[in-house]
């Protein structure tokens, strides 16, 4: 059985062994199945085709078990949160249990942490107590669907259907692999519709796949229930961040973690969980209080 922790409000929180964790993180889900050609290739360092089984089987390997001192330090961070959340009568629906998971980060090009499902994926090099409330967001998201389309519409963005957006070269995050909210914004002078999303920059040649990361704004249109990506000559239509001079006057400027609106919130959610003060714009940090307090 997983070594328990503190409860984290209604949920049980337990650390998995390695043969646990190993168990996890191979089950299949929305995150595999919407993997690009891309995606598969470059997390698993992989020249050519790699499917879904194969990407998970590798995910495996690079699981571990926790150690006493490690369990003892995160079981000190999740009871302080766990009091925070009550001190800020944050009120959300979450799992009956969550599970934390080590790996070493390589099954994701090294990332730091991850979330799939009620499941947390903390890389053993990089753990902290602002990692552990970032990606324990995630969890809140997911479980939490009304609150979390509130915390985006602070953001400017409005719930719609699932975009479609299946380029081999898409890159898929875990946190949110799906493209369920559009942004009005004004790009070269003409307003648009978008969704934000990761495309690998190039073919994928070898290496980390964070080299490949670019951040994209993908034009879309049609009626709220019925967004579908706009093409040209084909090929979707996309642009580089820079050019919607209004994505950050509305997005705000608090993170330079913006390659999604759930990761923008997932800072936000950690600086209001820390009590961190200086952000340039608050105001975000405060609406997000008050859509998880509602």
């Amino acid at each position: 059985m997983p070594i328990k922790t503190p409860d984290l409000c209604q949920a049980r929180v337990a650390f998995t062994t390695r043969e646990e964790g190993r168990v996890e993180i191979a089950k299949s889900d929305s995150y595999s199945q919407n993997q690009s050609l891309f995606d598969r290739s470059a997390k698993t360092m992989t020249l050519g085709a790699v499917s879904e089984k194969g990407y998970l089987e590798n995910a495996a390997r690079h699981v571990h078990g926790w150690t006493l001192d490690e369990v003892a330090y995160l079981t000190r961070v999740i009871a302080v949160a766990n009091q925070r959340m009550q001190d800020l009568k944050l009120a959300v629906e979450l799992p009956e249990t969550i599970v934390i998971v080590k790996t070493d980060g390589w099954e994701e090009g090294g990332a730091n942490g991850y979330t799939r499902a009620n499941a947390i994926y903390l890389n053993r090099n990089s753990l902290s107590e602002k990692l552990l409330l970032h990606e324990f967001f995630h969890v809140i998201s997911r479980y939490n669907a009304a609150k979390i389309d509130k915390i985006y519409a602070t953001l400017g963005f409005r719930r719609c259907n699932e975009v479609a957006f299946d380029l081999d070269t898409k890159i898929t995050n875990p946190d949110a692999p799906f493209l369920r909210h559009y942004i009005s914004l004004r790009v070269n002078g003409e307003p648009i519709e978008a969704v934000l999303a990761l495309v690998a920059t190039r073919a994928y040649a070898g290496g980390g796949f964070f080299g490949y990361v670019g951040k994209k704004i993908v034009a879309v249109e049609g009626p709220d229930d019925a967004k579908v990506v706009r093409t040209v000559d084909g090929a979707p239509l996309m642009y580089d961040h820079r050019v919607a001079i209004d994505l950050y006057d509305q997005i705000g400027r608090n993170t330079a973690y913006t390659i999604h609106q759930e990761e923008v919130s997932a800072d936000h959610f950690e600086m209001l969980m820390s009590g961190e003060t200086g952000a340039r714009h608050p105001h975000l940090v405060e609406a997000l209080h008050r859509a998880l307090a509602s």
